[in-house]
């Protein structure tokens, strides 16, 4: 069985304000990784994305092991929100979202911005480069 990934923003229900909320919500991981409670929040869907647990390491064998978040490190995760369709996994430049009704999964990547002194320094610097 494979994962569909597809395209949040064709999903309705995950909106960018909800997105943006989400990263504001979790900024930080928590002290220590068992207060996601994940093990638990998870067991009901264990077998519709084959996960399992080993030590701070959360898999999600349903994906290719190539695939980035195949295994995702606990400590890394900065908090679990259980949504009406899908439970989300809150990492510091990403979000994993599971259908809580289906084995999709749709990924959002934050995007870097730049603060405007950083693209002037940067553009300084190309210039240079390229002389």
């Amino acid at each position: 069985m494979s994962v569909d990934f597809y395209s949040i923003t064709t999903m309705q229900q995950l909106t960018k304000r909800l997105i943006n909320s989400l990263y504001k919500r979790y900024r930080k991981p928590p002290g220590n990784y068992q207060e996601l409670g994940a093990e638990i929040i998870f067991l009901p869907y264990v077998d519709l994305y084959k996960i399992s647990f080993s030590g701070d390491i959360m898999t999600l064998a349903c994906l290719n092991c190539e695939n980035p978040f195949y295994r995702v490190r606990l400590k890394n995760i900065c908090g679990i929100e259980i949504l009406e369709k899908h439970i989300a996994l809150v990492m510091s430049s990403s979000i994993l979202f599971l259908n809580r009704e289906n084995n999709g999964i749709s990924v959002h990547i934050k995007e870097e911005s730049f603060p405007f002194y950083k693209r002037i320094i940067w553009t300084i610097q190309s210039w240079f480069h390229r002389m």
